[in-house]
């Protein structure tokens, strides 16, 4: 991109990087982490006209949160509907509205951004400081996102190093986001 005369950086993070909870710091950590990098490499690479910026996704209705949905004896439907109430505009997200804002961030029209958060989580994280200053209990779905974390990171903890099989852990995240609905929306406790 220095070569080229410039270009556009866009690193995925997470709303998780964004605001915490009270569980698995690591992940928390990590997705914070893209979020300053971005905005150092922002900096770092300003001068080369390379622009930097992090997207935060939340809640996205993707294959591995339907594969979630699948609880015994509770419709999908019902468990999608209770994901989506967690956010201000009543939805999940879809892969394409996280496609369409890294399309704005490659293209001339953000010409002028870098260093930038984008957050598409339906309104998620703007509500977030109100249930903190109110002492709530953290939402449902942050311990799908600490599951998730852990499954993903066994096996480098494992020492199989960098890689590892992407059914595999796509399998395991499916019975872990399953357990978790299973817990929360099944036993009730949310």
């Amino acid at each position: 991109m220095q070569a080229s005369g410039g270009g556009s950086i866009v690193n995925l993070s997470s709303v998780y990087g964004i605001v915490g909870s009270h569980n698995v710091a690591a992940y928390h950590a990590s997705k914070g982490a893209i979020r300053i990098m971005s905005k150092t490499d922002a900096l770092a690479f300003a001068e080369d006209r390379i622009r930097v910026n992090s997207v935060h996704p939340g809640f996205i209705w993707t294959p591995m949160l339907e594969a979630g949905a699948q609880v015994p004896g509770v419709a999908p439907e019902a468990v999608h509907s209770a994901m989506a109430k967690l956010h201000p505009l009543g939805t999940l997200g879809e892969p394409d509205d996280v496609a369409y804002g890294i399309l704005f961030l490659v293209s001339e029209e953000s010409k002028f951004v870098t260093g930038s958060e984008l957050v598409i989580d339906g309104g998620y994280t703007a509500r977030y400081p109100a249930a903190q200053a109110k002492k709530t209990r953290p939402v449902p779905g942050f311990a799908v996102v600490a599951d998730c974390a852990r499954s993903i990171s066994a096996p480098l903890r494992a020492g199989r190093g960098a890689t590892f099989d992407v059914a595999e852990a796509d399998a395991s995240l499916a019975q872990i986001v399953g357990g978790y609905f299973q817990r929360h929306f099944v036993a009730g406790d949310d």
